[in-house]
């Protein structure tokens, strides 16, 4: 027996397969107006439809066929934006050069601003003397509230 590729069949539900092709013919439009053009009055009703595995598998497929019919992968996009990067320099087109290198930096996540702390999450206090406890807590206190004059005679 073939293996099924999950979201190859349309959907069922004649609702639900329609808020799929209508959220993949226009990348731009929110859950909700896709909803509606699929003849949910709510943007919930929406909302829940989006969230169900079988409508995401549908998606996926759809999405995945359609970057099929256009030949689009990820290769030929940020060669393109290579290109464009170059070209716009040699023209002296800076703007477009600097739009270009942008989005080949954030696709590599050169300009991320997350920041990645690891902690076990325990803090042994336990073998701190109460000096020692009390100082640390003050220097806390001070950095979290610098201004704070409470508890001050």
């Amino acid at each position: 027996m073939e293996e099924q590729i999950k979201g190859a069949e349309p959907l069922e539900n004649e609702r639900h397969e329609k808020f799929c092709q209508e959220y993949i013919a226009n990348p731009k439009l929110r859950i909700s107006e896709a909803g509606l053009a699929a003849g949910y009055e709510k943007r919930q009703n929406a909302w829940d439809v989006f969230k169900r595995q079988d409508v995401q598998d549908r998606i996926a497929y759809l999405n995945l066929e359609r970057m099929a019919d256009l030949r689009v992968d990820q290769y030929m996009v940020i060669k393109n934006l290579r290109d464009i990067a170059e070209r716009a320099m040699e023209e002296g087109e800076y703007s477009a050069a600097n739009k270009a290198n942008e989005l080949l930096g954030k696709h590599m996540n050169m300009f991320t601003d997350k920041v990645q702390h690891e902690h076990s999450g325990k803090v042994d206090i336990k073998n701190l003397a109460d000096d020692d406890l009390d100082k640390r807590i003050k220097e806390l206190e001070n950095k979290v509230m610098p201004n704070d004059k409470r508890g001050e005679a």
